[in-house]
């Protein structure tokens, strides 16, 4: 049972802590709420131990509630989004795919996607700019149960051939329902690939315990200026939504940059 106390809210404990009551804010109830918790569960920090804002934003970020469980929340209502686009020519990057699909079928390894490539140039950036030792990447999988975002380990330090066969591991088994709880845990950045589904360009919002999501889109030739000269391209765009919190803007500007940078220079994805 919860009642009004002034700007805050008692609620009365039930069982052995039935005489504890806890106080919370009434954002912080509501926040709560949307993201599938109590607050009789969470550490109050503000006066006198009430739960206020920032006590629910740590919860969810330790993987607590809705989001610690896979399902979707409005995270826009206690995590503050700024949003950049980018767009880079990906001609020589779907080459490189073609070639290296040539390769890995005569040697019966797994078939390298362009998320694939997405994927390996997000960790490199993020390896890069801010400087992460090592990175993990939250893969964003479409099942009949809804989205669900399992988390490639150390993406940066995995071969394309070993990232190819991790991802599409952990996508099938998304897809079944065979993922451990573990597998779905962490991850400094998600990554939303909805091109096979013809979007162009499209923002996705930051789920903590991730600091960003990249949104991509699919690619179409356009006309670009190349050395002077009008020519068609493939150009890919892509939207990075960043946590305010952790990221600071021109550190989001700098990674969109490299990101970019490596898919226009898509060697660098296998050294």
């Amino acid at each position: 049972m919860t009642r009004a106390y002034g700007a805050a809210a008692v609620a009365d404990v039930p069982g052995a802590a039935a005489d504890r009551r806890v106080f919370s804010s009434p954002l912080a109830r509501r926040l709560a709420r949307e993201a599938g918790l109590s607050p009789e569960g969470i550490p109050g920090t503000g006066p006198g131990g009430r739960v206020v804002r920032r006590d629910v934003v740590a919860a969810v970020a330790r993987g607590e509630g809705a989001v610690g469980r896979g399902e979707s929340i409005d995270s826009k209502h206690f995590v503050p989004h700024f949003h950049l686009r980018g767009s880079a020519r990906v001609g020589e990057l779907l080459a490189l795919r073609r070639r290296l699909n040539e390769y890995t079928g005569r040697e019966g390894t797994a078939h390298i996607t362009v998320n694939d490539l997405l994927l390996k140039a997000a960790a490199l950036a993020h390896r890069a700019v801010p400087a992460y030792d090592s990175v993990d990447v939250a893969i964003a999988v479409a099942t009949e149960r809804g989205l669900v975002t399992p988390v490639l380990r150390a993406a940066d330090r995995l071969s394309l051939t070993a990232l190819a066969e991790t991802a599409a591991d952990l996508a099938a088994r998304a897809r079944t329902g065979r993922l451990d709880p573990q597998e779905l845990v962490g991850g400094t950045l998600a990554l939303i690939n909805l091109g096979a589904y013809g979007t162009e360009e499209f923002a996705a919002v930051v789920n903590p315990p991730h600091a960003a999501s990249l949104a991509v889109g699919a690619s179409r030739d356009e006309a670009v200026v190349v050395d002077g000269q009008v020519r068609a391209e493939p150009v890919l765009r892509a939207t990075l939504s960043v946590d305010h919190r952790l990221v600071d803007g021109a550190v989001a500007a700098r990674w969109m940059r490299e990101f970019t940078s490596l898919l226009e220079q898509p060697t660098r994805l296998l050294l």
